[in-house]
Parts: structure tokens; C-alpha cells; sequence
């Protein structure tokens, strides 16, 4: 009897002791079994993303961005008006890493146009493809385009976006020295030494002005920017640009342009400076050779969603013209509901050389939205 009763404690001893190692299996079982479930499910999970990627892959992107304002001016023969300034609509495509495709279409002042004869029959409005290309990119030292592209010049002509832009009105030389948009093959790349970062494009291109379906000339476009990004302050770059060609046969004339850029940014302090030249030669005939030039200076300082802005801007078309000269003060201030809707007012002080001419001012209030990714 006392054989038996000590059997049953020794057991119930054994059971007691061992009883946790024997629970600590069955939950490592049950972990286990849990981790392989997780598994299969990140497995199903990748498996979906990679099936969704491709079929993103496949779509054309849309984005785009929409700047509508209210202009009132004091412009002897204009009117206070509201403008459907600008809609454009921006198209993406990529074909794995190396490949892409870029267009933007812009509507100008909400154009109208008269099916029977396809003619423009309101206001100045107008439908432009501003950019159109392919690009093969192989690596960042070296990417091609052909196509339509804005002209790599400057700052403002390559962000010209305008909820991105301080003001709804560009400087006055902006697009007049050097032209717009470029038809033609671009190669472009960046390289970095020693805390220095270069970027670089090279181009051949119809002549300023010539439509993608023509070239009235025989010889073609060539230009080129280098832009140095240097480890001074939050931001701090200069560039260079050129370009040399013919404009379109009635125009009758070579251009050739250069220009200099600097950008910096002191916390919430920027500034955007820009200055270009470009000769004009008759290539036939007995008209005067002459110089345009432009320049402008602006200041902006960031608080909060506000922005503040102050521009200088000077713009003379031509040397050989007497008192030809444009002068503009700016004064803004912008504010940012979010990232991508923007309010702006601005105030332009237009001063002209001519004593024939009278000064005036205008202001424009304008509301800025981008969509898209």
C-alpha cells in the first residue's frame, strides 16, 4: 500500500515538473503552425503585388495640373478679366527601367474650335503638344530623347508648371532669347565628383520655331546646358546654355543665345537668377544685325504655407530699336493649401523706356491646382 502511494507521488511529481516543457511544445507546435500560415499568406501577397505591378505597368499614367485667375490692369484699351488660363494634361508611360514615354498637352484660354472648317474661332486660345518624346534611359550617365522637349535652358523654362512657379506671369525674356521647345535628339546625364554634381545635355533640333513636321532650313539646331550642383548652403547651383541656329525661312535669320543661371536656397530664403543673349543675323538681304537680352532676379522667403516674392525683371528685344526697353517690379504672395493647390496674388509694376508709351500696372489673382501621382 505505502509502495503504491508513493508511486502516485513520484508520478504526480513528474507530471508537475515536466508539465511546462510538455505545454512549451504544444505552443511551439502552434507557433510554428502560425508561421507557416503567415508564410503562405506573404507568399500569396507577393505573389498578388507582382501580378498588379505588371498590370500597372501596362496603363499610361495620367496627371496634369490646371491654373485659372482674375487679371485686372489699368492698360489703356484691356479690361479686368477672368482667364481659363491653363489646362494641360500629362502623359506617362514607362516599359520597364530603360524605357518611357512623355507628353504634355496644353489648352490655353479654354480654345474653341469650329468643326466644319477645324478653324480657332474665339478669343487667342490655343492646343499645344509642348512635350512629345521617347527616352531610353541605360543609366544616369547617359540618357537619350527624341522628340519634342523643352529647351534645356536656364530655370524657368524647364519648370514652368505653374503650381510650382511663384507667379502666374513668367519674366518677360523667357522664351523670346532662346526658343520654347526643341525638335530633335537630346542626350543628357549627370555625374558626380567630389561632392560636385553635373548635369549635363547635349541637342540637335530643327530650328527656333519650326513645327515637328518641317524644317524649312537645310542645317539643323545645336545646343547644349551644363549645370553644376555645389555643396554650398541648403541648395546652391549655376548653370550655363546655349544654342545656335536658323529660325524658320521667313524669318529669314541666325540666332545664337547664351545664358547664365544661379539658384540658391538659405532655409526658407530662395533666389532664382537668369540672364540670356542672343544675336540675330540677316542670312539674306540688307536688315541690321542686332543683340536681345534679358534678365531677371527673384527673391522669394517661405513661412509656414505662405510665400513671399519680390522680381526684378529687364527685357530689351532689340538694340538696334530706340527706348525698346521693359522694365517690371513684382511684388506676390503665395499660399499653399496643400502640395499640389496653390493660391497666388500678385502685383506687377510695368515701367517702359518709350516716352510714347505709358506705364501701367496689373494684378492677377490666380488659383493653381496639380493632380495626378
Amino acid at each position: 500500500m505505502l509502495t503504491k502511494k508513493i508511486y502516485k507521488l513520484f508520478l504526480f511529481v513528474i507530471l508537475f515538473l515536466f508539465s511546462p516543457m510538455f505545454s512549451f511544445a504544444e505552443n511551439v507546435e502552434d507557433l510554428r503552425k502560425d508561421i507557416n500560415e503567415l508564410k503562405n499568406k506573404v507568399d500569396v501577397l507577393s505573389a498578388e503585388k507582382e501580378d498588379m505591378d505588371d498590370k500597372l505597368s501596362r496603363l499610361v499614367r495620367i496627371t496634369g495640373y490646371a491654373d485659372l485667375d482674375y487679371t485686372m490692369t489699368d492698360k489703356k484699351g484691356e479690361n479686368n478679366q477672368f482667364r481659363t488660363h491653363k489646362f494641360a494634361l500629362i502623359l506617362k508611360k514607362d516599359w520597364g527601367k530603360e524605357w518611357s514615354f512623355f507628353s504634355e498637352v496644353e489648352y490655353e484660354y479654354g480654345p474653341e474650335l469650329e468643326a466644319s472648317n477645324k478653324t480657332m474661332t474665339k478669343g487667342e486660345g490655343k492646343i499645344f503638344n509642348e512635350i512629345f518624346y521617347v527616352e531610353y534611359k541605360p543609366s544616369y550617365l547617359a540618357e537619350l530623347r527624341f522628340g519634342r522637349f523643352l529647351t534645356p535652358v536656364g530655370i524657368w523654362n524647364q519648370e514652368p508648371y505653374a503650381p510650382f512657379v511663384a507667379t502666374d506671369d513668367r519674366p518677360l525674356h523667357i522664351r523670346q532669347i532662346f526658343p520654347q521647345v526643341s525638335d530633335g535628339l537630346q542626350l543628357q546625364g549627370q555625374v558626380s565628383l567630389a561632392s560636385v554634381v553635373t548635369r549635363y545635355h547635349l541637342y540637335a533640333a530643327n530650328g527656333a520655331g519650326e513645327p515637328g513636321k518641317t524644317d524649312s532650313n537645310q542645317g539643323k539646331a545645336v545646343g547644349g546646358r551644363v549645370a553644376f550642383k555645389l555643396p554650398f548652403l541648403d541648395d546652391f547651383q549655376i548653370g550655363g546654355s546655349s544654342f545656335n541656329g536658323e529660325d524658320t525661312a521667313a524669318d529669314n535669320k541666325k540666332r545664337a543665345s547664351l545664358g547664365t543661371d544661379l539658384r540658391f536656397q538659405i532655409k526658407g530664403l530662395k533666389f532664382w537668377g537668369e540672364y540670356a543673349n542672343a544675336k540675330f543675323t540677316p542670312i539674306t538681304g540688307s536688315s541690321s544685325e542686332y543683340d536681345r537680352n534679358g534678365y531677371y532676379g527673384q527673391l522669394s522667403y517661405d513661412i509656414s504655407k505662405f510665400s513671399l516674392i519680390y522680381r526684378y525683371d529687364n527685357y530689351e528685344p532689340s538694340s538696334i530699336t530706340a527706348n525698346d526697353k521693359t522694365t517690371i517690379n513684382t511684388v506676390a504672395v503665395n499660399y499653399r493649401f496643400n502640395p499640389d493647390i496653390v493660391t497666388k496674388l500678385e502685383h506687377h509694376l510695368y515701367d517702359l523706356e518709350n516716352p510714347t508709351s505709358t506705364d501701367y500696372s496689373k494684378t492677377i489673382f490666380s488659383v493653381c491646382v496639380y493632380f495626378g501621382e
